[in-house]
Parts: structure tokens; sequence; C-alpha cells
């Protein structure tokens, strides 16, 4: 019985840790795209994963100072441009 409440316990770590990032879509990200950056997880200040570690990349909103979370097409732009 412990074992199920730990996974809950982590699953709602998981949910929370998610509903705090602002998520941006592929239509917000091209209206201005040069507002949003992708970031290192080893930034000072960046947010970390409900597991306690660093994400390895984070989103970043210039105009808001806030950190986001990209869906995945936008995270693949970023990513390849950033090579």
């Amino acid at each position: 019985m412990l074992y199920y409440k730990l996974n809950i316990n982590v699953f709602l770590n998981v949910l929370i840790t998610m509903a705090e990032l602002r998520i941006v879509n592929m239509g917000q990200y091209q209206l201005l795209p040069e507002r949003y950056r992708l970031e290192s997880g080893d930034t000072e200040g960046t947010p970390l994963c409900p597991y306690g570690n660093h994400f390895e990349w984070v989103g970043y909103d210039i105009e808001r100072e806030e950190y986001v979370r990209f869906t995945k097409s936008v995270f693949k732009i970023l990513v390849y441009f950033r090579r």
C-alpha cells in the first residue's frame, strides 16, 4: 500500500510542476519568435523538474520574464537552430 501512495505523490508532483509552467504552442511562438529563447537547465534560477533534477532545456519568455514549457513542435525548432 505504501508503494501506491509514493507513486501517487510522485505523479501529483509532476502535475503540479507542469501546471506551474505556462505552455507555449506553435501559434504563440510564430507570432513573436524573438520573444522566446531556450535556456540550459543548468542556468541559475531555472526551475527543477518534478523529481528535483534540472531540466536539460527549458523555455524562457523574455517579455514576461518567466520560464515556460514549449510544445514538442516549438522545442524541435529551437533545438535545431541552437546547433
